[in-house]
């Protein structure tokens, strides 16, 4: 995840988004890793959802990346409501 994150930051060429990917990416690791062990699934899900995102870049359809990148975004939330965790509260920087 954060492989793929950094790779579209630092193909967009865009300095805040590079600046603002870091943290983003520290946030989004450690939820996963507090979902991951209730959800064996997850890991593929992410996956595919990372597949959808980057073939509609490569084929420049900015609108199909919108909408899996919402979808994948909403996607985390369920994951967090399947595995019992509340997305209000504190996760730890460190997995």
């Amino acid at each position: 995840t954060i492989a793929f994150q950094s790779l579209v930051a630092e193909a967009t060429h865009n300095p805040a988004l590079l600046l603002a990917r870091a943290p983003v990416s520290l946030l989004m690791r450690a939820g996963y890793a507090a979902i991951a062990p209730a959800l064996p699934q997850s890991g593929a899900r992410l996956l595919e959802a990372h597949r959808h995102v980057l073939d509609a870049l490569v084929r420049r359809v900015a609108d199909t990346a919108v909408a899996w990148t919402r979808r994948h975004l909403a996607d985390h939330r369920r994951g967090f409501e399947a595995a019992g965790l509340n997305m209000d509260s504190p996760i730890s920087a460190t997995p």
